[in-house]
C-alpha cells in the first residue's frame, strides 16, 4: 500500500485553520501583522476560545486574565501567540480519532515540540519553526489511525511488547508514520523545511542534514527516557551525541531548562478542552 492510498481509505481529511497555515507561511518574516493575525483569529469565534483557554493556562497566563485575542498579543507577544495558535490549530484538526489514546497522544506530541522550542533556543534556530516541527513530528500516526485502523492496532500492541514502531509500520503498511507526516505537511503546504525535518526525523544523520530534524530526533529521545523513569545520568550514557555535536548544543543547560519545563504545569487539559 501506499501514502497516496492511505490518504484516499481516511474518509474525512483534516484541515486546520487558515490562520495557522498563514502564520506558518511568515516564520522567520518580520512583516508579521499581530493586529492583522489578531482579527483573523477572533473571526473563529470556537477556534479563538481555544487559543484563549491555552493563553490563560498555568504554562502561558500572565497573571492576570487575558479576555481577547488582541490582549493576549500584547501580554505575551506575536512569537508566543504563534506557539498558541500552532497548538491549538493541530489539537482541532483531529476531533476523535479510533483505537487511539487521544490525550497521551497529545501530551507526548506537546511534550516533544516544547522540547524543540527550548532546545532550538540552544542551537539557535527559529524556535517557532522548531515548536511547529515538534507538534507535526508524529501526526502521521494519527492518520495511519483512522486510514487503516486494524493494522495500527496490531502494530501498537507489538511495539508495547518491544517492537521497534517504524520497522513495523515499514513492513506491515509499507512507509512508516514520517512518511505519512510529510505528505499531510505538503498538504497543508507547510513550508518546505518543516516538510524536511519531519521526513529526516528518523535518520537524522542521511541525507541532507536538516537542524530541525535533529530538533526532533533529541527531543523524542528526552521524552521517551523521561517517560521510562531515566535518570540524567542515564539519559546520557546513550544520548545521541554526535547530534548534539552538530546542534551545538550544551547539554548541561539543556537538562536544567528541561527540569525548570518539567515542573510547569503541561496545559493538557486546556489544549483539548
Amino acid at each position: 500500500m501506499s501514502v497516496e492510498s492511505l490518504f484516499n481509505n481516511v474518509y474525512n481529511l483534516p484541515s486546520i485553520p487558515k490562520v495557522v497555515q498563514e502564520l506558518t507561511e511568515s516564520f522567520g518574516s518580520d512583516k508579521a501583522n499581530a493586529d492583522e493575525i489578531a482579527n483573523k483569529i477572533a473571526k473563529d469565534q470556537a477556534f479563538a476560545a481555544k487559543v484563549l483557554r491555552l493563553a490563560n493556562s498555568a504554562r502561558y497566563g500572565v497573571g492576570r486574565k487575558i479576555a481577547s485575542i488582541s490582549n493576549a498579543v500584547v501580554l505575551l507577544g506575536i512569537s508566543q501567540l504563534r506557539t498558541l495558535v500552532t497548538a491549538s490549530g493541530m489539537t482541532s484538526a483531529f476531533v476523535d480519532v479510533p483505537g487511539l489514546d487521544k490525550r497521551q497522544f497529545w501530551k507526548d506530541t506537546f511534550n516533544v515540540a516544547s522540547l524543540c522550542k527550548m532546545l532550538g533556543k540552544h542551537a539557535k534556530v527559529d524556535r517557532e519553526v522548531a515548536f511547529t516541527c515538534g507538534m507535526m513530528h508524529s501526526i502521521g500516526e494519527l492518520l495511519i489511525h483512522m486510514g487503516e485502523p486494524d493494522k495500527a492496532s496490531k502494530i501498537d500492541t507489538l511495539v508495547a511488547h518491544g517492537g521497534n514502531r517504524v520497522e513495523l509500520q515499514e513492513n506491515m503498511l509499507g512507509y512508516h508514520y514520517a512518511d505519512v507526516g510529510v505528505e499531510l505537511a505538503r498538504r497543508w503546504k507547510f513550508p518546505e523545511e518543516i516538510q524536511e525535518a519531519i521526513r529526516g526525523q528518523i535518520r537524522p544523520m542521511e541525507g541532507g542534514f536538516s537542524p530541525y530534524a535533529a530538533l526532533i530526533y533529541i527531543a523524542t529521545y528526552i521524552n521517551e527516557c523521561d517517560k521510562k523513569g531515566q535518570s540524567e545520568e542515564e539519559q546520557m550514557a546513550h544520548f545521541p551525541m554526535e547530534l548534539a555535536k552538530k546542534l551545538n548544543l550544551d547539554l548541561s543547560k539543556v537538562f536544567d531548562d528541561w527540569t525548570t519545563l518539567k515542573s510547569e504545569e503541561d496545559d493538557i487539559d486546556a489544549l483539548l478542552s
